[in-house]
């Protein structure tokens, strides 16, 4: 075998997407997010900007950065749909962030206080710097350190990150969501500084899906009953219940049918998308109601009032309009097994 001939095939492999190959090529899906984010922003109208998530790739992985803008790399093949879709979440929040920090002339912000929960290499809190609000990120120890050198190395805020980070108007918490007990939220985020009474925004952005069922619930339940305030808002994307098998055991034969459902409901794009994340060690654990009654009576549950879901489809139309022509004719690349809700406290 010529060793051009090898590495022709190698490089075409890896510019057309190579899927399962970048499971191994990048190490954690919240360093994947940095670049996958941007990737829209140079090649398609409408697209979400963010300079910080490019500046944060190169710093971590300045190799990486320089092979994939050398071989012009497809990122966009490796699971259509899923930078359109990661473009359009990342502009939903922006609106829902800029609404809420607005306030009114001179500033007098509403909400006074914006927590990332999972936030992982997000660049939201930086962005959007504001007189008045304070934002908290919670994350594993070892994101949140790694977060913490390169805010200190890049010095990118828009006062100096350690300046900011000293002055507690920006918090990075170490703490493992879902799996411990959901006092230590509560209490590392009073610990830090925050205000269960004053009027708060929870971003929880990739994580839920990440979570087992009942941590997904906890989380919630500590969302709605203890730290949200009259007036607070929470953003977040969620998986589609449907595309998730139940946690009841079955026989194989059982099992494969479930697959096979979820295969013919969602595509085999799905099934691409689930065992890429799976070979990264990160499967997807659980799911949301999509039907907007079921999803709305799931909220509940946790004090929550859903006041507005989006699918794909309608992420597409307010945030990637040029996709529209594609959504008419049914080809549009836009994951479907997503769906973001907006919810409020529920009133007392």
């Amino acid at each position: 075998m010529g060793g051009d001939g090898f590495f022709t095939r190698i490089f075409s492999s890896l510019k057309n997407g190579g899927g399962r190959w970048w499971a191994s090529f990048f190490t954690h899906t919240n360093e994947d997010m940095l670049i996958l984010k941007t990737y829209n922003m140079d090649r398609e109208p409408n697209a979400h900007r963010d300079d910080l998530c490019l500046k944060f790739f190169s710093a971590l992985h300045p190799l990486k950065a320089k092979f994939i803008s050398l071989l012009n790399i497809d990122l966009g093949r490796t699971v259509p749909g899923g930078v359109n879709y990661l473009d359009a979440r990342a502009q939903c929040i922006d609106e829902v962030v800029l609404a809420a920090i607005g306030g009114s002339h001179p500033p007098s912000p509403r909400i006074q206080q914006i927590v990332v929960l999972g936030s992982g290499f997000c660049t939201v809190s930086i962005r959007h710097a504001t007189p008045g609000v304070r934002f908290f990120e919670v994350d594993l120890p070892s994101v949140i350190n790694r977060k913490k050198k390169l805010l200190r190395k890049l010095k990118v805020t828009r006062d100096q990150s350690e300046e900011r980070m000293a002055q507690h108007e920006l918090n990075l918490i170490p703490l493992v969501l879902g799996r411990k007990k959901t006092s230590d939220l509560v209490d590392a985020l009073v610990g830090t500084g925050f205000d269960p009474e004053v009027p708060s925004l929870f971003i929880v952005e990739g994580l839920l899906y990440y979570l087992p069922a009942q941590g997904v619930e906890e989380l919630l339940r500590t969302i709605g009953a203890r730290l949200m305030a009259p007036q607070s808002l929470l953003v977040l994307d969620f998986l589609h219940l449907d595309a998730v098998r139940e946690g009841t055991r079955r026989d194989n034969d059982q099992e494969q049918a479930v697959d096979a459902a979820i295969t013919e409901r969602y595509g085999t794009n799905y099934t691409r998308f689930k065992k890429l994340l799976a070979g990264k060690g990160e499967p997807l654990l659980s799911g949301i109601p999509a039907d907007e009654d079921a999803c709305r009576a799931f909220f509940r549950r946790f004090d929550l009032e859903l006041t507005e879901l989006m699918g794909g489809d309608d992420l597409a139309r307010r945030f990637l309009p040029h996709l529209v022509p594609c959504l008419e004719g049914q080809g549009c690349n836009m994951l479907p097994w997503f769906s973001l809700a907006k919810c409020g406290r529920i009133s007392e």
